[in-house]
């Protein structure tokens, strides 16, 4: 399967799921006010939306050998797209939703295997990495985080767990390079630490810092690790690495 095909197919993945979400919201839910450091579920939404849109503008310059934009400062940003849409309508932040779903699928189908391929063509903070990296990064692994979060906040600890393998199943089929490999297992592994799946947070940890070593200094202090610290397999598994 071509990289595009793989990356619309979770954009729509995780459309879906965030429409999912919005049905169980109650009217109350909907219309709940946020704040700067306390975001409602509006303003997660829009805050999704809102950058899939800027991805989506980046990506057709790609396309069109345009020079994409740079958003360095993302948490100004953030700051101020929250003062700018907080007085949103649900309907709003509804349709911004599936506009941006229709940008990315537009951006995406645009671009050739060999656009997704090479480095440097996006502008990132995380180093030279390849379009398709960024895109599922920014877009696909950004909102599923989102979005398992605020099942989580709900309560709903397994359909949050269930959201992150799904992604990160759809994932791992772009690229079987075992740094990749290893990110997608490592963040499986911290949504089962977080929801008490302590057994299969191990499990999925070893895994993915064995494919990805470069993980390893930095799940020492992940806080999404932390339930996981005084369990005599977690520091073992320092040792024999």
């Amino acid at each position: 399967m071509k990289k595009k095909d793989t990356l619309s197919e979770v954009c729509d993945f995780v459309y879906q799921a965030a429409q999912e979400l919005a049905k169980r919201l109650t009217p109350e839910e909907r219309q709940l006010t946020g704040q700067s450091n306390l975001w409602s579920y509006k303003d997660s939404l829009n805050h999704l939306a809102l950058w899939d849109e800027r991805l989506a503008g980046n990506l057709q310059a790609i396309a069109h050998d345009a020079e994409p934009r740079s958003y360095k400062d993302y948490e100004a940003i953030n700051a101020q797209d929250f003062l700018d849409h907080q007085g949103d309508s649900w309907e709003q932040v509804e349709a911004r939703l599936g506009d941006a779903r229709q940008a990315m699928l537009a951006a995406i189908s645009a671009l050739t295997e060999e656009q997704l391929d090479a480095v440097g063509l996006l502008p990132s903070s995380q180093g030279e990495r390849p379009t398709w990296r960024l895109v599922a990064g920014n877009s696909s692994i950004h909102a599923m985080m989102h979005l398992a979060g605020l099942y989580m906040s709900r309560g709903d600890d397994s359909i949050a767990v269930q959201i992150v393998e799904d992604v990160s199943s759809l994932l791992s089929k772009i690229d079987d390079d075992p740094h990749w490999q290893g990110i997608l297992l490592y963040n499986q592994a911290c949504y089962h630490a977080l929801t008490g799946h302590r057994g299969q947070a191990l499990r999925l940890l070893r895994q993915g810092l064995f494919l990805n070593p470069e993980l390893t200094e930095w799940s020492k202090e992940d806080p999404d690790l932390d339930s996981l610290r005084h369990e005599p397999t977690y520091q073992a598994l320092y040792t024999t690495m």
